[in-house]
């Protein structure tokens, strides 16, 4: 090869025919073509090209070189530049292609194509699919898998509300991968060819190769990804997560932005940790809580915020006041900007379970680590939202399709309102933070500091404070166990970690929410009704509504009317009442419990007994509520 390079240039340089001779230029640039393919680096190549000028006598040998990295530039953006055929061309030995190809390691690419180009041939999607998901994962792009999804990070560029949630300047989501967009990464991250007229050409990726690759749900070699977070954390063993990128031990993907948070240690004191919570308080100074164990809801929704995912469960947090302006969203946004670095996703209270389920469920899937229902108008309820406090996963319906996808619950999520009211199965869920000014118009006292300045500002030195109390009370060994709260047992961490530092547990604030529920206190009322009229005596529901058409039965009447409403029906139906006590068989209320018996019939018969209040679980250690 280089005894034809040689003898090239000479012949240019005597050639009577020099102007429409292949130029020095026009040999070196192929000849630089053909070694970027080969595998050289630029300076190896810009060295060779310009020894091999200065052997052949080219007076301008010492300008032949330096050509490499324009030349690369274009090669690597797809560009068309000479390699190994238009050499062999120059050179007059086009019959040497094939063994020189051999030589040298240059595959049959055809000029300005990759020799690793991904080719595009008939039959063979699958391997080519399986080349353009190796290349994602060599380059290291972040695209991830979630359950029966690909997800990309995204960063807010302005604030903006979609699907009734809004979200601030800042935050980071998770965006559904789309086929368009993933054939641009394979086209980014990998080159891609087709055979045309005998020789290779570049070309885009076809979009069948996105459309396959977007199938094969289960088969994904991508990371898994559980979430974002913009904080450092701690794992589900009690180490700490504080080096940036993606933790494969927990699925986590730690992006800080410009933010730098000191290192937190691995065995921090208690001394440490009680300077950490003076710290931890400083933001909530002088918010009007009403009692210390409501501050210790707001502390323990920071520790939360923070470490949840290091959960599989969490309780709501509720924030109230009796009036309007008293704080409650600001208390929320501090808790969020301490965990993110930016105010939460916040989205209104919907007209109906099934428009609050699609809210919840779009915050979820975009992964919001905070979610925030604001100024809640109506009493707090529904299955989907006890199932994402309580469960690891949820399968919500992804609105505008028919399918159902598995989507993580590793968001805090906090209700706001005035005067709130939680009804259900909710209670039990919730702890109650209540915020009480005294005044008419709390939005007319003024502060001594702005709160989210202050917070923003000290943030990175509060993030390492709430994390060093819990990871301090982790290194003294868990000193002081409570009573588990059903449901969320491994989040018991907070509250243990609270009352070690001698605050008062959160849990507390849990039994005035189970009191004030509206649903358990109309069950009280039917069950006191249903003793009042029966006794202990056991009825089927057909005995009742005979009873009530009776003269002078009014009684029976009465629970015909409870059941009626119970139910959202117009007539007595005994199939809808009998769904409607099942619901509540065996369940304690005001001292009275429904039981029920079947006959050999099959028919079931009810009956109102009276009953001492029973623990739930065992006894309780420590000074706890439960």
């Amino acid at each position: 090869l280089i005894s034809a390079i040689l003898a090239a240039f000479r012949q240019t340089i005597h050639s009577a025919r020099c102007p429409i001779f292949p130029s020095h230029l026009y040999i070196c640039l192929a000849l630089t073509g053909t070694l970027i393919r080969a595998g050289f680096t630029d300076a190896e190549i810009d060295d060779w090209v310009a020894h091999i000028a200065s052997l052949a006598g080219d007076e301008e040998a010492d300008k032949r070189g330096g050509k490499a990295a324009a030349s690369r530039e274009k090669f690597e953006a797809g560009e068309e530049t000479w390699g190994l055929p238009a050499l062999c061309e120059f050179l007059g030995i086009e019959s040497m292609e094939k063994t020189l190809r051999k030589w040298i390691g240059v595959g049959d690419d055809g000029d300005g194509v990759d020799p690793n180009a991904i080719i595009v041939r008939p039959g063979e999607l699958p391997h080519a699919v399986d080349r353009a998901e190796q290349a994602l994962i060599d380059k290291g792009v972040d695209i991830f898998q979630r359950f029966e999804s690909l997800v990309r990070v995204a960063r807010i560029i302005t604030s903006a509300e979609s699907e009734g949630v809004k979200r601030e300047t800042g935050a980071l989501v998770l965006q559904t991968v789309t086929s368009p967009w993933l054939r641009e990464e394979f086209a980014r991250h990998a080159k891609w060819a087709k055979k045309q007229k005998k020789r290779l050409v570049p070309v885009d990726p076809p979009t069948d190769a996105a459309t396959a690759y977007l199938a094969r749900v289960g088969n994904w070699k991508l990371r898994f990804l559980k979430g974002v977070i913009q904080a450092p954390t701690l794992r589900p063993d009690g180490t700490v997560l504080q080096d940036k990128g993606y933790d494969p031990e927990t699925g986590l993907l730690y992006d800080p932005g410009r933010t730098e948070f000191a290192r937190i240690p691995d065995e921090p004191t208690k001394d440490d940790a009680c300077a950490a919570l003076e710290l931890l308080k400083r933001p909530f100074r002088e918010f009007p809580f009403d009692g210390e164990p409501h501050r210790s809801v707001a502390l323990a929704a920071v520790m939360t915020a923070l470490v949840r995912r290091m959960f599989s469960s969490a309780p709501l947090f509720a924030i109230d006041a009796p009036t309007a302006g008293s704080g409650k969203s600001l208390l929320s946004e501090i808790v969020c900007i301490i965990a993110t670095g930016h105010k939460p996703a916040m989205m209104s209270q919907g007209k109906s379970d099934e428009e609050n389920e699609k809210r919840l469920s779009s915050v979820l899937m975009a992964g919001d680590p905070v979610i925030v229902i604001d100024n809640c108008d109506r009493p707090i309820e529904g299955d989907f939202l006890c199932t994402m406090l309580t469960q690891e996963k949820v399968r919500p319906r992804v609105l505008g399709q028919s399918e159902v996808r598995n989507v993580p619950t590793g968001s805090l999520v906090i209700a706001t309102g005035n005067n709130l009211e939680l009804a259900g199965d909710v209670t039990r869920r919730t702890l109650f933070c209540r915020i009480d000014t005294g005044a008419e118009r709390p939005d007319q006292i003024e502060y001594s500091f702005d709160a989210v300045a202050e917070t923003t500002e000290m943030r990175p030195r509060l993030v390492v404070a709430a994390l060093t109390i819990i990871r301090s009370y982790i290194a003294a060994g868990r000193p002081t166990p409570l009573r588990k709260i059903g449901s969320f047992e491994q989040w018991g961490l907070i509250r243990e970690a609270l009352v070690w530092l001698d605050q008062p547990d959160p849990a507390l604030t849990r039994e005035l929410v189970m009191a004030d529920d509206p649903h358990k206190a109309v069950l009280v009322d039917f069950l006191r009704l249903w003793r009042d009229v029966f006794a202990d005596n056991k009825l089927t529901l057909s005995e009742v509504a005979h009873m009530a058409q009776e003269e002078g039965r009014e009684g029976a009447q009465a629970i015909i009317n409870e059941l009626i409403a119970n139910t959202n029906g117009r007539v007595f139906n005994t199939r809808s009442a009998g769904k409607f006590l099942r619901k509540h068989v065996g369940r304690i209320a005001g001292g009275l419990m429904l039981k029920t018996d079947t006959d050999s019939s099959g028919i079931k018969h009810y009956r109102v007994l009276e009953v001492g209040q029973r623990r739930e679980g065992p006894e309780p250690s420590g000074d706890t509520p439960f």
